[in-house]
């Protein structure tokens, strides 16, 4: 896997994992859905930088991100369901992960989960789960 900043190394995470790319295929994306992809699909976005200050200047002590998961209002196979499912597939791959992406090592906790507002334009399920992220 190779990772340019720290999205990217949630990104490569995402698509190397078979239970995850089971769900979505290949629709992962920063920031938005790209409006010809369609659903199901996951976004990823960075919240914050946090940082301490210290005597030498501000020192990072970690990222906060989010990743939002749709799934098709009108699915058959249940659009609700689907997006649980993914869901699931990323808290299991993320919660509790400690390891190495293209050289840095990376700790992700997960902080929580919630059920948004269904997405009106196109209608969609949303799910938005809370990590925090950290180099070690």
């Amino acid at each position: 896997m190779s990772a340019k900043n720290h999205m990217e190394a949630v990104y490569q995470l995402l698509v190397h994992d078979a239970a995850v790319v089971a769900l979505v295929g290949t629709n992962i994306f920063p920031n938005s859905v790209p409006q010809k992809n369609g659903y199901p699909a996951i976004v990823y976005s960075q919240l914050s930088e946090d940082r301490i200050e210290s005597k030498d200047g501000p020192i990072m002590n970690g990222h906060r991100f989010t990743l939002e998961i749709y799934a098709n209002l009108d699915d058959v196979s249940g659009g609700y369901p689907k997006a649980q499912s993914i869901a699931k597939a990323c808290k299991d791959l993320l919660i509790w992960y400690t390891g190495t992406v293209d050289g840095t090592m990376y700790q992700i906790r997960f902080k929580d989960q919630m059920d948004a507002p269904i997405e009106e334009s196109p209608e969609a399920y949303k799910i938005t789960q809370d990590y925090s992220l950290r180099v070690l």
